[in-house]
């Protein structure tokens, strides 16, 4: 990939490197990326950005953003993504979890380019063999929010098993069109980055739209949740789908009539695996392998990548595995990590993922740990208690459900509103129960 100064320096803009970013009209790449990211890095270092601080910023996909995260990529500055769709209090947890320094991307002042001297002192504690890229979000069983640490090793050697378990070509094009508050949608960005390759940002998802920024700027790879799959067959009248050479779907589970309708478009849909701990991908199908519609396996373990299946549990080992949960003992990438996923291989070595280990209910690619939704819906006035589960849906895959007991003497339908009220003031929009009733216990 044309590195300077080994593995740690992959995730630094390079002169010369056909990594650019395609917003909206804008292309940006090449000198006119590499002089942006100065001034952004110039703006941060005036704000007292050192090797040690960690930066939060709310990860929308508009240029500002995009740039700060591209600069801080390149200087070696650790990052907090905040999802765009959390609540105020969730994005504030995080912060004083992480002692992050909050940075709006719109308010840098972007006048002057930064010192080289500062630069250097950067990217002298990037190349730390645990220098961390990034605190990703994801939570425990619990459903307390947890900041997993991924280093810059782990990014790297991610994307490099991407790239050679999907063959990328020179005129491959990625869509970025996922949060990059997850690490799926991170894992776009580091990916173009480390391989050298275009990324096409796609703010939104509204599926015509996708559709034509695909036509546009002949995309040939895409990442989706298999709720957006739907969507996209329904209005595909063009064909464009199967245009592309890879559609990656993960983040749940994908149901069989969507494989069937996908093989009978001739599309190229590639099932996978993966987790915020393990930085993203962990199995994938093959590119250009037939695949069998009615078996729900998630592909074959991507290069370096181990895994195996204990008492009917995931693990996982793998270089770039997390660092640790911030605030907890740092743990080794040498050693098997539990995922909490439950499944088993079958005996051509392909993972086959049945559901977790715990009760967390996954809709349209978000996990929801109901405990979290339930801690909420008690603290409301009126409710006595609280469950809440998920429900099929056909769309999301599992719609998040809630059964409410109220208080002696208040009306039920009360009670629900002000539960509503105040789940929606808590709560991440996915999170929020769709269907609720009251019931005596």
């Amino acid at each position: 990939h044309g590195r300077v100064g080994g593995l740690l320096d992959a995730l630094r803009l390079r002169e010369g490197s056909p990594f650019s970013l395609i917003v909206g009209a804008r292309v940006l790449g090449g000198a006119t990326l590499i002089e942006a990211a100065r001034r952004v890095q110039g703006a941060l270092a005036r704000l007292g950005v050192e090797p040690r601080t960690v930066i939060a910023f709310v990860a929308r996909l508009d240029e500002p953003t995009l740039l700060l995260t591209v600069a801080a990529l390149d200087a070696g500055i650790s990052f907090l993504p905040l999802h765009p769709r959390a609540s105020a209090s969730e994005h504030e947890h995080l912060i004083r979890a992480a002692s992050a320094v909050v940075v709006e991307s719109t308010e840098l002042d972007l006048g002057h380019l930064v010192d080289p001297g500062w630069l250097a002192r950067m990217a002298d504690a990037a190349r730390q063999p645990r220098a961390t890229a990034a605190l990703v979000a994801t939570s425990g069983t619990s459903g307390e929010p947890k900041l997993a640490v991924l280093s810059r090793k782990a990014f790297v050697v991610s994307a490099d098993a991407s790239t050679a378990h999907l063959g990328l070509r020179s005129d491959d094009r990625w869509l970025m069109g996922l949060p990059f508050a997850h690490v799926g949608g991170l894992s776009i960005l580091t990916r173009g980055l480390v391989a050298g390759r275009r990324v096409v940002v796609h703010r939104g998802f509204e599926p015509e739209a996708v559709l034509d920024s695909l036509a546009r700027h002949d995309v040939t790879l895409i990442s989706v949740v298999p709720s957006m799959l739907e969507p996209l067959f329904s209005v595909d009248t063009r064909g464009l789908l199967s245009r592309l050479r890879v559609l990656l779907v993960g983040g749940a589970h994908c149901a069989r009539e969507l494989r069937r309708e996908a093989i009978a478009r001739s599309l190229p849909l590639i099932t996978t695996y993966g987790l915020t701990e393990a930085c993203s991908q962990v199995t994938a199908q093959r590119p250009g392998s037939a695949h069998d519609p009615d078996g729900l396996d998630s592909g074959h373990p991507l290069p370096g990548v181990e895994v195996r299946v204990v008492d009917g549990v995931i693990q996982v080992r793998t270089p770039a595995l997390m660092s640790g949960y911030h605030g907890d003992a740092p743990r080794s990438c040498d050693e098997f990590f539990s995922t909490g996923d439950c499944g088993e291989i079958d005996a051509s070595g392909r993972l086959i993922v049945s559901g977790r280990s715990d009760d967390v209910v996954i809709t349209g690619g978000e996990n929801v740990h109901p405990e979290a939704v339930e801690r909420v819906l008690r603290a409301q006035p009126g409710v006595r208690d609280a469950i809440v589960f998920g429900v099929p849906h056909p769309r999301l895959g599992q719609q998040v459900a809630a059964l409410l007991v109220p208080e002696p003497g208040h009306p039920p339908l009360a009670v629900m509103e002000r539960a509503r009220r105040g789940a929606a003031a808590a709560l991440a929009g996915f999170a929020l129960p769709r269907a609720v009733a009251c019931v005596g216990a």
